[in-house]
Order: C-alpha cells, then sequence, then structure tokens
C-alpha cells in the first residue's frame, strides 16, 4: 500500500465551535500491468460551517478546510488478465478494504495536524459498502 498524496488545507485561522463533516470516497481508478493490478482510491474530507437550527438553506456553508488522502493498492496477480468485471468486483469485495484503514489513519493524523478537530472514519463493514454518495458527519 502506497499513500500518494496527503493534503490539508485550512481556509480559515479561527474554527467556528460547530463544524459539518463531509466524507467522499472516490470511484477506483486502476492501472493493469502484466502481472500487476494498481489501484487509486482517493479520500476527500470537507469541513464546512455548521447550520444554524434556524436556517432554511439546503446549500452546504462556508468551506472552512478540505483533507485529500491518494492510496494505492499494488497487488500481483497470477493467471490470465482479468476482464473489467473482475477488478470491480474485486475492488467491491477486498481491495476498499485493505485501503480503508490507511485512509482512515492519515485522515486523522492530518486534521490534528493543522489544527483541525480530530476526524474517526468509522470501520468499514462489507454490509455498509459501497456508500450511497458522501457521507456527512
Amino acid at each position: 500500500m502506497r499513500a500518494v498524496r496527503l493534503l490539508a488545507s485550512v481556509h480559515v485561522i479561527d474554527l467556528p465551535d460547530e463544524i459539518e463533516i463531509s466524507v467522499n470516497v472516490s470511484d477506483p481508478q486502476y492501472v493493469l500491468q502484466e502481472n500487476r493490478l494498481l489501484v487509486r482510491v482517493t479520500h476527500t474530507v470537507t469541513f464546512y460551517e455548521a447550520k444554524t437550527p434556524d436556517s432554511e438553506s439546503t446549500e452546504k456553508n462556508a468551506e472552512l478546510a478540505t483533507i485529500k488522502v491518494a492510496h494505492v493498492a499494488d497487488l500481483k496477480l497470477r493467471g490470465d488478465a482479468p476482464d473489467p468485471g473482475e477488478i470491480d468486483d474485486l475492488f467491491r469485495n477486498n481491495t476498499i478494504f485493505m485501503i480503508h484503514p490507511y485512509a482512515r489513519s492519515a485522515i486523522h493524523r492530518l486534521a490534528v495536524e493543522v489544527g483541525l478537530p480530530p476526524v474517526v472514519l468509522p470501520y468499514l463493514r462489507r454490509s455498509d459498502w459501497p456508500p450511497t454518495g458522501s457521507e456527512d458527519l
């Protein structure tokens, strides 16, 4: 497993007391090379100012910070080259579960290092995958 991108950007100096967090997991990108499959997944965590209880707007408030982490799983293959459907099954049933602990750790560490509230992604369970879009925490 390789971390290929770790990015944290904070757009404000003083953070408000209440923050909303949105987590998005990208669709996997992959490259097939002879007997190797490289699978890249990017997790994006966006911090927003929390809405007030009397707010009627359905749009997110101003973005306060963003964390992006991208990881690549380098899988060695045996036998014939897999077809795209087999690669999708491999990702859905295995690779995302190999990448998630690394992303979870990197996101938590980066948030704390740049002065954001700690973010602890939940454990990923097979019953929770695939997600239905971004998840608000």
